[in-house]
């Protein structure tokens, strides 16, 4: 419960369900375990199917096209008259969600923002903006920095710490080590330490408080991704951004 008047609930991988007021909206649903094909949450969940035909939010939004994020198989559980505002370029994504049977789908722009009852959310630049997308919510006097899993862009970065101190932050804490994955021979593991280029962004940020958003999983037992995909813990992460951030407060 981040205020009296906005609450933030944890939904998987990287998925959120904002509630204020009688207003709920949805960030990137996955409601499956394994999701993405073989990600086995960890510690293991499960969701119940029933109780998700049940939500009511008034709309869905999702950063990016990747499965993890946008799944039609967690899709097709909602009910098919809620408005899904999706950032892509890639047109036929569109129209696999509205062969599922939504009615109202949209594509999202960079810097155009979509108001939701007493909430206003801002798609922003990603590095990788072919792929990715970031959001900004603003509820009330609330601001809120959902990075996603995306690489900051540098313009963006500069424009949103305009706007710091910001009320809340959730940050992608785990690295992407695809290179190490593809060859493991070549896998540097005394690399894994903390990157300095995060503390950096975070003290432009200035945030309130900071959730690691990431949800972790585990692969097949013989898999070297369980060696590979994790190199910073939770407590890693809650330790670095105490002692770098004094006023920042870390949200499991």
């Amino acid at each position: 419960l981040m205020s009296s008047s906005v609450k933030i609930s944890r939904i998987l991988h990287a998925g959120y369900l904002f509630e204020c007021e009688s207003t709920q909206i949805i960030f990137d649903p996955i409601f499956e375990n394994p999701f993405s094909t073989n990600c086995y949450a960890f510690p293991p969940v499960t969701f119940d199917c029933n109780k998700i035909k049940t939500l009511a939010p008034a709309a869905v939004f999702i950063s990016h096209f990747h499965d993890d994020h946008c799944s039609l198989e967690s899709l097709i559980l909602l009910d098919k008259k809620i408005p899904i505002y999706l950032y892509c370029l890639h047109p036929e994504f569109f129209d696999l969600i509205k062969a599922l049977g939504f009615e109202n789908v949209y594509s999202l722009e960079i810097d155009m923002t979509i108001t939701i009852g007493p909430f206003k959310v801002t798609p922003r630049k990603a590095f990788d903006s072919d792929t990715d997308s970031l959001f900004e919510i603003n509820a009330f006097d609330l601001n809120i920095l959902n990075v996603v899993d995306s690489v900051m862009d540098s313009t963006t970065l500069h424009q949103l710490a305009k706007k710091a101190p910001w009320d809340m932050v959730l940050w992608p804490f785990q690295m992407m080590r695809e290179t190490d994955i593809l060859t493991p021979s070549r896998a540097d593991t005394s690399s894994y330490e903390f990157p300095e280029e995060w503390l950096d962004q975070l003290k432009l940020l200035s945030p309130r408080y900071i959730v690691p958003s990431s949800c972790q999983f585990q692969h097949e037992s013989w898999s070297w991704y369980n060696q590979a995909l994790f190199p910073i813990s939770y407590k890693q992460f809650e330790s670095k951004i105490k002692s770098s951030l004094a006023d920042t407060d870390v949200v499991r």
